[in-house]
C-alpha cells in the first residue's frame, strides 16, 4: 500500500512539474517593430495617408491581460509615446490607453494632451497586425476635433 501511494505521490508531483513549466514557457514579453498607414478623418482638410513606424513591448499581466507601452513615429512630424491596456483571446486583442501627440514639424515643435487610442488586432508567433483610431485632445479647440484612423503590419521577437 505504501508503495502505491508513493508512487501517486511522485506521479503527483510529475504532472504539477510538467504543468509548471508549460506556463513558465508562455510568452511573458512581446518586442514588435511595426509599419503602417494612418489617415486623418478630419473633414476640412483631409490629408494624405502618412507612412507610420512603431515599437511596441506587450507585457503580459495575466492570462487575458497585457500592458504595452508603444512609440510611435508619423514620418512627417508627429510622435506619439503611449500605453495601451489590451485585453486578449487566443492571438486576439483589443485595448484602450492614452497617447501624448507631440510635434516636431516645420514651424515649431509642442505637444497637445494626453489623448485617448483604441486598437484591436491579431497577434501571431511573429507577425502582428493591428488597426487603431485616436483622437487628439487640443486644448483650444477639445476632443474629437483631430481624428485618425490607422493600420500597422509589424514583425514580433
Amino acid at each position: 500500500m505504501k508503495k502505491v501511494i508513493l508512487a501517486f505521490g511522485v506521479m503527483g508531483f510529475l504532472v504539477a512539474g510538467g504543468s509548471s513549466i508549460a506556463q513558465g514557457q508562455e510568452q511573458k514579453l512581446a518586442f514588435s517593430l511595426n509599419l503602417g498607414i494612418q489617415k486623418e478623418i478630419y473633414v476640412e482638410y483631409p490629408e494624405n495617408a502618412l507612412l507610420t513606424v512603431d515599437a511596441r513591448l506587450c507585457i503580459s499581466i495575466a492570462k487575458f491581460v497585457e500592458i504595452s507601452p508603444e512609440f510611435m513615429a508619423v514620418l512627417e512630424d508627429w510622435f506619439y509615446p503611449g500605453v495601451m491596456l489590451n485585453f486578449k483571446l487566443g492571438g486576439f486583442f483589443a485595448g484602450v490607453g492614452a497617447v501624448l501627440p507631440i510635434y516636431y514639424g516645420v514651424g515649431g515643435h509642442g505637444s497637445n494632451s494626453l489623448s485617448p487610442k483604441v486598437n484591436m488586432g491579431y497577434a501571431a508567433r511573429y507577425l502582428t497586425l493591428t488597426v487603431y483610431a485616436l483622437t487628439q485632445n487640443h486644448e483650444s479647440l477639445g476632443l474629437w476635433v483631430y481624428n485618425y484612423m490607422g493600420a500597422t503590419v509589424g514583425y514580433r521577437f
